[in-house]
């Protein structure tokens, strides 16, 4: 008795996984943009929170004004491990162009150890980049902040000529918001041993169809832009009109 046998190759079996594959893919693809969004919003919620401390436990104005670019990492979390420890967190760089802020690029921070004397386990981290040459560091990808020219704890409060002084040579300089709070924290110190900012590419090229560094060059995204990405971008231009 012949059997009817359902080979592999039919064109039903082939069309059904090409339907699954493509589903696949659209998976992938929205739930990169969820997460692209989901960062966007949540350093705008950064920004939102800093930018309206009062005076005295705030960033100075002078210096969000002045940064080239600015990248916020929300809740950056500390993993203490068996016989090491580490952070790490995600986040959005936008920088100054003479069209304004730039789309928010995608990256993510990493440091091998933390300072001990740190009690809390999470934090959102600010770094603002003050000059050319440390704007410039993105075009080589992977930045270690230990490798800069001169990164400081950023100051607290209204600016006076000691704290000028004291930011005077910074090419970076770096806070913590810790529940509601900011501290300044020094590139050198212990607890940035070893951090580095890479680009999240798998993020960038799937909302934007082009790398993190080169959306920080203003490079226009081969891809549309979903909605809720320029939430960074949108409260940058907010908070700091006329750039």
């Amino acid at each position: 008795m012949k059997q009817n046998v359902f080979k592999l190759t039919s064109p039903h079996v082939i069309v059904a996984v090409a339907i699954l594959h493509c589903f696949g893919i659209y998976g992938f693809a929205q739930n990169r943009t969820e997460t692209a969004v989901r960062r966007s919003q949540n350093a705008a919620k950064t920004i939102q929170v800093i930018t309206i401390l009062p005076e005295e436990e705030a960033i100075p104005a002078e210096l969000l004004k002045a940064a080239l670019a600015i990248g916020v990492f929300p809740d950056v979390t500390k993993m203490g491990l068996l016989f090491s420890q580490s952070m790490s967190g995600y986040g959005v760089i936008s920088r100054k162009t003479e069209n304004g802020w730039t789309l928010p690029a995608y990256y993510s921070f990493g440091s091998a150890q933390f300072d001990l004397s740190f009690s809390f386990k999470s934090f959102d981290l600010i770094v603002l980049f003050i000059d050319d040459e440390t704007v410039s560091a993105f075009q080589s990808g992977r930045i270690e902040l230990k490798g800069l020219r001169a990164g400081v704890a950023g100051p607290i409060g209204k600016m006076t000529r000691e704290k000028e002084n004291s930011i005077r040579m910074a090419s970076i300089i770096v806070y913590a918001l810790v529940d509601g709070k900011l501290k300044g924290i020094s590139v050198e110190s212990d607890f940035l041993d070893g951090a580095v900012i890479n680009p999240d590419n798998n993020v960038n090229n799937s909302v934007y169809g082009v790398k993190g560094r080169d959306i920080l060059k203003g490079i226009a995204p081969k891809s549309t832009v979903p909605g809720g990405i320029n939430s960074f971008s949108e409260i940058l231009k907010q908070k700091f009109p006329g750039i």
